[in-house]
């Protein structure tokens, strides 16, 4: 990493601690003490007094928030978000970054990455909200996966990258058409010793949080988490309980009055169509990008802090931007297309008014988001090709 990359994360972050000095309300991290102290109390967490959305037994994870003391959480959490993103940032620029580039090029992907970014990111971290630590182990567990492709010795890691990709989906299970296609990935390379040994102990950490609430009640919180996750569609969905739902199950069921059966008909078509694709895919890159794509897409929870779902192929589109010489006339169009959606279509700069009016009910953001999955599949191609034509130069050099 460059000099200037350096000084650039430092600047980020001195801009994110002021960021926080300024919006941060910590209303995510608060629910979860209020949840962490329902589950000390074994008072129901779901139903009427519904304290949280996430499956059990992940749920109960949040009851050691209770031991700690409140203040001081809010605060390092904080630091620890600055943190997440810095490391998902060196992550991503190592896995695409070129050594060749001048430090003039490198700072302005940089910045323009991260402009690009900013309103999933700051919705994020003004609440404190577990996506981004989330969002993070994806990115962890798809670093890993680009790293065996490149050194073999580094595949004894993959059991690592499964159990990295699937810890989201216990809080999140919408996040798991994307762990699904990197496991897909991961067992084209190793076949099923990974996968045993990531799922014993996945499994095993499940049962030691089930047998530490008890079954009966693991039985009962299992049955309120589903009666209220489907009651809780109808708000998400029709946009009672969120202002903004970027997903195309919220514009199906709010406009076209899709019903939930149809919907979960969609979901699976997708997820098999999703999970056909990784395991045919040889550039892992570009299926990264495709599926993360597709699952922001198709997510029912697609809110501005899920915006981060979409980090890599913000990068690969930035990269195209400001590495023109590379890419073709139309790869060019369609990243700047998604890259200036990403940045204009959010009510800092269209108004308020405008923005509920247009672009919340017709889904305008997510349409630049689908229509990216063109430029940036040719994008990643490009540059794969590129870094074959440079690996076979370096090695005829020799």
């Amino acid at each position: 990493m460059r000099s200037s990359a350096y000084i650039s994360f430092f600047l980020l972050s001195t801009i994110f601690l002021f960021y926080g000095i300024q919006r941060y309300n910590g209303w995510d991290l608060n629910s979860y003490f209020e949840l962490a102290e329902a589950l000390y109390q074994q008072t129901p967490i779901y139903g009427q007094n519904l304290k949280s959305l996430y499956p059990p037994p992940t749920v109960y994870l949040f009851e050691i928030l209770r031991f700690l003391p409140k203040q001081a959480v809010h605060f390092v959490w904080y630091l620890i978000s600055i943190g997440l993103f810095v490391r998902m940032s060196i992550v991503s620029f190592s896995i695409l970054g070129d050594a060749s580039w001048p430090q003039k090029k490198v700072t302005v992907w940089l910045w323009l990455s991260w402009i690009t970014i900013a309103q999933g990111l700051g919705a994020q971290l003004e609440g404190g909200n577990i996506n981004l630590f989330l969002m993070f182990l994806l990115l962890e567990s798809f670093n890993l996966l680009i790293t065996a492709d490149r050194s073999s010795r580094s595949e004894r890691s993959l059991p690592v990258g499964i159990v990295l990709a699937w810890i989201p989906v216990v809080f999140k299970p919408y996040l798991g058409i994307l762990a699904l296609a990197l496991t897909t990935a991961i067992f084209k390379k190793q076949s099923w010793r990974p996968l045993i040994q990531a799922g014993s102990f996945l499994a095993g950490l499940s049962l030691i949080s089930i047998f530490w609430r008890g079954i009966p009640l693991f039985i009962h919180d299992v049955s309120g988490w589903f009666q209220s996750d489907l009651k809780h569609v109808d708000c998400a969905f029709t946009l009672q309980c969120n202002a903004v739902n970027y997903g195309l199950p919220s514009y199906l069921y709010h406009i076209h009055h899709w019903s939930l059966q149809s919907l979960s008909l969609l979901t699976l078509a997708v997820t098999l169509l999703s999970l056909l694709y990784a395991s045919i895919e040889k550039n892992n890159l570009r299926m990264f990008c495709v599926v993360s794509l597709v699952s922001f897409c198709i997510s029912p929870a697609a809110f501005p802090y899920t915006l981060l779902l979409l980090w890599i192929p913000v990068i690969v589109s930035c990269q195209v931007l400001v590495d023109r010489k590379v890419f073709p006339r139309w790869i060019h169009l369609g990243c700047f297309l998604f890259v200036l959606a990403l940045i204009v279509l959010n009510p800092t700069y269209l108004g308020r008014h405008f923005f509920n009016a247009i672009v919340v009910p017709y889904r305008v953001t997510t349409f630049f988001i689908l229509l990216g999955i063109i430029p940036i599949f040719g994008a990643v191609t490009a540059l794969s090709q590129e870094d074959k034509w440079r690996r076979e130069r370096d090695s005829n050099s020799r």
